[in-house]
């Protein structure tokens, strides 16, 4: 069966990282990883993937920092931001810098499937 789609996961705790992955590889994804920003951007050209899973609090770039990055550079690529952490201001903040949605810690199988499901979506309609 083909996958899915191809989903970016971009986090600096590699448990975190495992984890994910391995929940979006069973979901029927296919998964890449990037343990920082910046080298989640380099793999956005290279991997080129239909979803971006972002941790917001990383060390260096941040995922606040980013996500506009990550939408001017690839704007069709739907960015769901992942987080620990959620105030009203920074749900704001990545709002207004395009976050397709926002997946907090600790996450369960049901919303991460819902979330890449109605993103693939939007993806595919343009």
């Amino acid at each position: 069966m083909a996958p899915l789609g191809r989903v970016l996961v971009v986090d600096d705790e590699p448990g975190v990282l495992d984890v994910l992955s391995e929940m979006v590889g069973t979901l029927g994804y296919t998964a890449e990883q990037a343990e920082t920003a910046e080298d989640g951007l380099a793999a956005m050209t290279a991997f080129r993937p239909d979803v971006v899973l972002l941790d917001l609090a990383m060390p260096g770039l941040s995922g606040v920092d980013a996500l506009p990055t990550f939408r001017s550079r690839h704007p069709g690529v739907p960015v769901i931001v992942v987080t620990a952490v959620i105030d009203p201001e920074t749900l704001d903040l990545v709002q207004r810098h395009g976050a397709f949605d926002t997946l907090s810690k600790p996450f369960q199988i049901p919303a991460l499937e819902r979330m890449l499901t109605e993103a693939m979506r939007q993806r595919a309609s343009g």
